[in-house]
């Protein structure tokens, strides 16, 4: 497992260059993505993160993803680990209370 210091930003420039070249890697030296039954499979919930041009974060279902007409490269997502701190409770948390509202939106 790759350790890195964690940084007091993390979304500095240097954090965002190295998420960029670990994705460009994945994605260039992984055979993980081609298309089969098994790229059929999506996590119960998902962050949209927008296009470039718009940048609304919001939360999808897996589910309603993977009913939408849409092939399995388009569909392609990436799972990120990132540490929230020593404080659990300054955690987000999506809860059912709060679940339709994250689908609409997520403020940054």
């Amino acid at each position: 497992m790759l350790e890195i210091p964690i940084q007091a930003d993390p979304s500095s420039k240097w954090v965002l260059e190295v998420a960029q070249k670990w994705l460009a890697s994945c994605v260039e030296e992984h055979d993980c993505a081609e298309e089969d039954d098994h790229s059929l499979w999506l996590p119960s919930r998902l962050l949209d993160l927008g296009t470039p041009k718009k940048t609304d974060l919001r939360l999808v279902m897996g589910e309603e993803v993977l009913n939408a007409p849409k092939t399995a490269s388009e569909m392609r997502y990436t799972a990120l680990s990132h540490c929230w701190g020593p404080d659990p409770s300054s955690i987000p948390q999506t809860l059912l209370a709060s679940l339709d509202e994250r689908k609409k939106g997520i403020a940054l």
